[in-house]
């Protein structure tokens, strides 16, 4: 599945040029397939759990044919972002 990663909001808002240009060239190198500047809060679907939780539920969406993934990263607590991000980095083909 390709996933791509939303930037300037939510757990790690970017607030510059040089801190937007940063987080792409870190989504790139971790393997992801895109980056989303957004322009509204509207979300489609909530996927929420741990690492189990969310190969399960991605499984389902691949299952149902679906082939790209645009995440919103929220922080539930400390260092949860990051580690959602590095998972989803692992799942990125």
């Amino acid at each position: 599945m390709k996933i791509a990663v939303t930037v300037g909001l939510g757990a790690r808002s970017e607030t510059t040029i040089d801190g937007l240009i940063n987080r792409a060239q870190e989504i790139e190198s971790n393997g992801f397939h895109g980056m989303w500047l957004p322009n509204a809060f509207s979300f489609d679907l909530a996927i929420v759990g741990d690492e189990r939780a969310l190969d399960s539920h991605l499984k389902r969406l691949e299952e149902a044919g679906a082939t790209d993934l645009q995440a919103q990263l929220i922080s539930t607590g400390p260092g949860t972002a990051a580690r959602t991000f590095e998972y989803l980095a692992s799942r990125s083909k």
